[in-house]
């Protein structure tokens, strides 16, 4: 049966959106008109009063003495009074004929409004009948409704973000069952349901994609998930929400990154890889937990990739932090502030161009079996690229090693 909190949650989406629908900008409201038959009299009466003032005004600069109120019409010769005539009557015409596009085009508008408020009411009676599959007891039901949500997003730029967090939020709801012995359950048919959503947004984020229809500008949050075996290659991300997300099997983000990306208090029981490619973005990677048998492994394309930080980081027995250090690395480029290490954690690289504290350790600690390891370059190369350096990290368990070049043999 689909839970309590689920079905409030659509109740909640439905209910937000009727009213973001009610007063929407842009025309979903269409003006009144004003009525046609006093329109059309009113009309008459202007241009029967401009052909007047017009077959005066020509009269006078004719040289005859016409006036509105006494106009002596038998003083102007026939000929000159047909032409008169004719010259008011056809700028009278003129002026009639202005009225009416005037008027033809403000009814265009009417009913252009009138389209796009009927085009709403459709997108949000088909953002209600989806969110509803999504809260569906059937998983068909609801994998029906992950498809529909989709193409919804596709189609109405205005709401695109919405029904992206909706989808995600479909994510965070999913809770696997916990069994006696505190394994968590997986139910097939939800995974089933999961990773069409996975699916979807990693289709729509691809840097090759359709960009009308592309998702890498909206913020995809998936803060408290449950995520397993998630693979992206040439996808574009802007603002990526993982926070307190559960990682299990493998998972890699070769990415191009726009702004940022959120592990803040992340649990990685399985591996996850980021190999990131950005211009100034940021991983907050505060509080992540690397658990017994799980991998974190971190690096950038080149030195003016994203900022790392790993403050108050954890990493059991068992367990494995890596950063690849890029030459030209920034100030704090990996930040790992007050890590506490029982398992390992390896730093990559040779320091080449790097700034000084580019890998900043400050307050660091191991206890147990735990060991920070340095590739030997990285941990002698001058101007301090490793701060404080190895050697006066008191109470810290060290180690360096060496990277050994491939070795060409013969068949």
């Amino acid at each position: 049966m689909i839970s309590p909190n689920k079905q409030g949650w659509v109740r909640r989406q439905i209910h937000r959106l009727s009213e973001e629908v009610d007063v929407a900008p842009n025309g979903r409201h269409a003006p009144r008109m004003p009525k046609f038959l006093p329109m059309l009299l009113t009309s008459l009466v202007a241009a029967m009063g401009a052909f007047w003032l017009l077959f005066v005004g020509l009269a006078r600069l004719s040289g005859y003495e016409v006036t509105p109120w006494a106009p002596q019409l038998g003083s102007v010769e026939p000929e000159r009074l047909f032409d008169i005539t004719r010259a008011g009557a056809t700028a009278a015409g003129v002026l009639a004929g202005v009225f009416a596009i005037v008027y033809a085009y403000r009814k265009q508008k009417v009913q252009e409004a009138s389209g796009r408020r009927e085009d709403s009411q459709h997108l949000a009676q088909r953002y209600q009948d989806a969110a509803e599959q999504l809260g569906h007891e059937k998983q068909a039901v609801v994998l029906a409704g992950v498809y529909a949500m989709s193409r919804l997003a596709d189609d109405w730029i205005d709401q695109r973000q919405q029904c992206v967090d909706v989808l995600c939020a479909y994510l965070r709801l999913s809770q696997s069952a916990v069994s006696e012995t505190g394994q968590e359950i997986v139910r097939p048919d939800e995974e089933v349901v999961k990773r069409a959503i996975i699916a979807e947004i990693l289709k729509h984020t691809r840097v090759d994609g359709d960009q009308t229809r592309s998702w890498s500008d909206l913020s995809i949050d998936l803060s408290g998930a449950r995520l397993e075996g998630i693979r992206t290659w040439e996808n574009r991300f802007e603002i990526l929400i993982l926070s307190e997300a559960r990682f299990f099997g493998d998972n890699s983000f070769m990415a191009q990154l726009g702004g940022r990306i959120d592990l803040t208090n992340a649990q990685i029981h399985g591996s996850l890889n980021l190999s990131l490619e950005s211009s100034g973005g940021r991983v907050s990677a505060w509080g992540v937990h690397v658990h017994d048998g799980g991998t974190l492994h971190v690096g950038q394309e080149s030195g003016g990739g994203p900022s790392f930080s790993f403050g108050s980081a954890t990493v059991d027995h068992g367990g494995r932090l890596a950063a690849t250090v890029p030459p030209g690395s920034r100030k704090k480029s990996f930040d790992f502030y007050n890590v506490s290490v029982a398992g390992e954690l390896v730093v990559y690289g040779k320091g080449e161009e790097c700034e000084k504290a580019a890998v900043y350790m400050r307050d660091a600690k191991t206890s147990g079996e735990g060991r920070i390891g340095f590739q030997r370059q990285i941990a002698r190369a001058e101007n301090e690229v490793v701060f404080p350096k190895p050697s006066s990290m008191a109470g810290v368990r060290m180690g360096v090693f060496t990277v050994g070049e491939w070795e060409v043999v013969e068949d």
